[in-house]
């Protein structure tokens, strides 16, 4: 195993929380951008702790990994969403990714192999990760809930900032939701809900973030992407595809609509509207753009709804 002294703790304000306590006291922490920035050390080992509001983020790793290219640098955070850990491993910013926090023998393992091998799954460490992601999950729909997208949305937005990502957030509610629970009961209900999240999944790509934020309300982020002018054969040619810029949101919104507008269910056909909001355009915060698409949402809703609309 590397040393202590090959091995430093980029941590903002110092707090190493999911690292073990006996391991973490003894190894050198950066706590601030500028005292990661100043150090000299030719590192072998560099534990990055993901936190954009202390400005611990992906503009810092990547300066980070700039500035010590023979550095083995491992990503770690509380909420882990991996394709955009992933997008950061092959972008070469880093080399693994781990969900917080780890026992002794899993960090251990990373410093040995710089990757998490295998996990400790009846330990208080892998108890939390599994409660954590079961906080995340909406149960019905199996879909991600709020504070997930939340979370990973401001991730993809700062990720996007980084590397020159297309971001772009929708959001979408079933048009007249409330008068057809009324007429058919609650589990009817609850089944058109589970209808339109397995219609939204199959309607965007694996790595897009899908959630369920409220009632019937669902939230979508679609990142690294663009709209090419000649048609797509095929749908699953086009959630198969991966963009890059530049987008017009207009050509989203229309490419989106022929997919997710309508929702085949086992009392017949539901329509879905949308509001749909593109970085920088609609926002540079993730709240700024949820509130420029729920703008355009309610806009489609008075509109006649059956459609999605972009801000």
């Amino acid at each position: 195993m590397k040393t202590g002294k090959d091995i430093l703790i980029a941590a903002p304000r110092g707090r190493c929380w999911g690292l073990p306590e006996n391991i973490a006291e003894n190894l050198a922490v950066s706590e601030s951008p500028e005292s990661l920035q100043s150090q000299t050390k030719p590192w072998a080992k560099i534990f990055f702790i993901l936190d954009s509001a202390a400005d611990f983020g992906f503009t810092k790793l990547a300066e980070t990994a700039k500035n010590f290219p023979d550095a083995s640098i491992c990503l770690l955070g509380e909420t882990i969403f991996e394709p955009i850990m992933q997008r950061v491993v092959d972008k070469g910013i880093c080399s693994s990714y781990c969900t917080l926090p780890l026992t002794e023998s899993e960090f251990s393992q990373i410093c040995e192999n710089g990757k998490l091998d295998s996990v400790e799954s009846n330990s208080y460490e892998a108890r939390i990760r599994k409660l954590s992601r079961i906080a995340y999950c909406d149960e019905l729909t199996g879909l991600n809930r709020r504070r997930f997208f939340i979370e990973s949305g401001n991730q993809i937005l700062r990720l996007g900032e980084c590397c020159e990502i297309a971001v772009s957030v929708f959001l979408f509610d079933i048009d007249n939701f409330k008068k057809y629970n009324d007429q058919y009961g609650h589990f009817a209900g609850d089944q058109i809900i589970k209808d339109t999240s397995g219609a939204l999944r199959n309607s965007f790509r694996p790595h897009d973030l899908l959630a369920r934020i409220g009632g019937d309300e669902f939230a979508v982020m679609i990142w690294d992407f663009e709209i090419k002018n000649e048609s797509l054969e095929t749908e699953d040619e086009e959630r198969r595809h991966y963009y890059k810029h530049p987008v017009k949101s207009s050509e989203i919104s229309k490419r989106i609509s022929k997919n997710v507008v309508e929702v085949e269910t086992s009392r017949g056909r539901l329509t879905l509207s949308g509001g749909m909001s593109a970085y920088p355009e609609g926002g540079r915060e993730l709240d700024k753009l949820l509130e420029s698409a729920d703008s355009a949402l309610m806009k489609a809703k008075k509109s006649g709804k059956h459609t999605i609309l972009f801000s």
